[in-house]
């Protein structure tokens, strides 16, 4: 992954500013539905249509409960090539235990997260638990065990609940503008700018991720790594002070010189930009305190 340094940070911008004087000048934008809240060591976040809680693990890595499945990500946790490694060592299997019991145990290769059956079993253990471990088993048979508290789970899911509640009620009487579940970390942002869901940016953005990121070298993990964590990274921005003022920035200095640098043909620039503007965000919000 590149490092942009700051000059070629600025001139992006400033390509992005000088292609944007020229514009009329856009509305007051309706706000997202989305809303956050946090319950202790957890974060429950409410969209129109699903809910997610999620909170910090040791190393870095991250817990995320969805409406409908679990994912664990971060740390040194990397997938290249449908296989999992830590550090470049192959990973062997995954196991959630509560209270000292074991109730998922998944191998590396089928695992991309724990949904239908897995997840309802995770729910509901965490929902009677006290205390729970993610174990990463590798091939030369060493194990990383990463334990944490559930207090606060319940109370957090009984919030995300409700904001989902409240944030459909709002999406039904259009008091606020639904995200587009593939594209939330670039919607985002375009919405901060008073953009449209059939706005250039997301339409250039779009066509780059179907059209050349997947068939670029380890793209379609990219793909797969953005859908995992964008929700939960918006979802956090969201509840911070200035959300307005980081997204309106994402915009300026990512998305609108992305969409430049897609449109010129220069494909592994536009990828590296993205990508060095994605994992700053993810850094930001694994070191927020009480939050993701």
């Amino acid at each position: 992954m590149s490092t942009f340094d700051s000059g070629r940070r600025r001139l992006l911008a400033g390509i992005a500013l000088v292609s944007l004087l020229a514009w009329p000048a856009r509305g007051q934008a309706t706000p997202d539905c989305v809303k956050s809240a946090t319950v202790g060591d957890w974060e429950a976040v409410g969209y129109d249509d699903f809910w997610t809680v999620s909170r910090n693990l040791p190393e870095d890595f991250t817990i995320t409960v969805f409406d409908t499945f679990t994912t664990i990500g971060g740390g040194d946790l990397s997938k290249q090539d449908q296989r999992y490694t830590m550090e470049g060592t192959p990973v062997a299997a995954f196991a959630v235990s509560v209270d000292g019991e074991d109730v998922v145990l998944a191998t590396a290769a089928g695992f991309d997260n724990f949904s239908g059956s897995d997840h309802s079993a995770i729910v509901t253990a965490f929902i009677a638990g006290k205390a729970a471990t993610f174990t990463i088993s590798l091939d030369n048979g060493s194990r990383i065990s990463l334990g944490f508290s559930l207090n606060g789970f319940t109370r957090a899911v009984y919030t995300a609940k409700a904001l989902s509640d409240q944030m459909a009620r709002l999406a039904a009487s259009e008091k606020c503008e639904p995200l587009d579940a593939d594209c939330f970390f670039t919607a985002a942002a375009c919405g901060a700018v008073g953009l449209a869901d059939d706005c250039w940016e997301l339409e250039t953005l779009r066509r780059f991720r179907d059209r050349t990121l997947v068939r670029m070298p380890h793209g379609p993990a990219d793909i797969a790594e953005y859908d995992r964590s964008a929700p939960a990274i918006i979802a956090a921005i969201a509840g911070m002070p200035g959300a307005r003022r980081r997204l309106l920035a994402l915009y300026w200095t990512c998305i609108l010189p992305c969409c430049v640098l897609a449109r010129l043909g220069a494909d592994r620039a536009c990828r590296s930009l993205y990508a060095w503007h994605f994992a700053r965000l993810k850094h930001l919000i694994a070191n927020q305190p009480a939050r993701l």
